[in-house]
């Protein structure tokens, strides 16, 4: 069962290819300069192509449901390692322990949130499958406003809204 430890986006990163060029100046036979240029080949585009990962869909209500278990329980686990350093009096954005902890909890939501979403089946059953998108929804919006370093007023509510969504995915699975 994904459990949360109170009330509680991805921050997508992007890669970018380089394309290095190296020039030199040679001294060549007779006192003459030659210049020469070196390119990494088959660098064609300055951003790789964007993969989605994957997962088979799953229809099967048990095995659904321990996928969801398992990889919530994961995004449970970074989201409540943030929340519980925003529980000190006078906790800041600036402070590297909290920055660091939002950093992680956003990348693993990103990591797994797509995840989550391609293991439903067209054929699982739909309280499930429903409450896994809305799951992954709340916490997406969390964890967007958790990268965007948003104020209390904005966090607490999607915290709300992720906890809630926590409480019906694990219903919806017999937790």
């Amino acid at each position: 069962m994904a459990r949360g430890y109170g009330r509680g986006s991805a921050a997508v990163l992007a890669g970018l290819a380089v394309l290095g060029v190296a020039a030199c100046e040679r001294g060549g036979g007779g006192g003459t300069a030659a210049t020469i240029v070196q390119t990494v080949a088959g660098a064609t585009a300055a951003t790789p192509a964007p993969t989605t990962p994957n997962v088979s869909p799953i229809n099967d209500r048990a095995k659904l449901c321990h996928y969801f278990n398992s990889r919530g329980q994961e995004i449970v686990n970074a989201t409540d390692a943030y929340r519980k350093l925003t529980l000190a009096h006078g906790w800041s954005w600036t402070d590297p322990q909290v920055s660091a902890a939002a950093d992680h909890a956003t990348e693993v939501v990103g990591r797994l949130s797509p995840l989550l979403l391609s293991a439903v089946g067209p054929e699982a059953p739909r309280d499930v499958g429903d409450a896994i998108r809305q799951f992954v929804e709340a916490v997406k919006s969390f964890a967007d406003a958790v990268a965007s370093r948003s104020g209390a007023d904005e966090l607490n509510p999607l915290n709300h809204k992720y906890m809630d969504a926590l409480d019906v995915a694990n219903k919806a699975c017999g937790d």
